[in-house]
């Protein structure tokens, strides 16, 4: 399987640009004044609350979750989701 790694970055790159194209933008372009956005971490299938916490780049992001907060490393950030908003057609 020579080709399997790099068959599967290629995917992982695919389905990166893809997700960007739908508004998700890179992490590290996430607000820093203590908004509530929402997240995708490598390795997690779920879209997660977020802020980010302290200046830039000495900061933490930071999922909320239950009244509780725990420390993240999103890749891709957006802005909080309306409840009932529709974001593509």
């Amino acid at each position: 399987m020579p080709d399997a790694e790099a068959d599967l970055i290629f995917e992982m790159y695919a389905c990166f640009a893809g997700l960007k194209k739908l508004g998700w933008e890179e992490a590290m372009y996430c607000p820093k004044d203590g908004t509530v956005f929402e997240v995708i971490e490598a390795g997690s299938t779920g879209i997660h609350d977020c802020i980010y916490e302290g200046k830039w780049a000495k900061g933490s992001w930071w999922i909320l979750e239950g009244g509780d907060m725990y420390p993240s490393r999103p890749i891709l950030w957006r802005a909080k989701q309306k409840a009932g908003a529709k974001r593509d057609e």
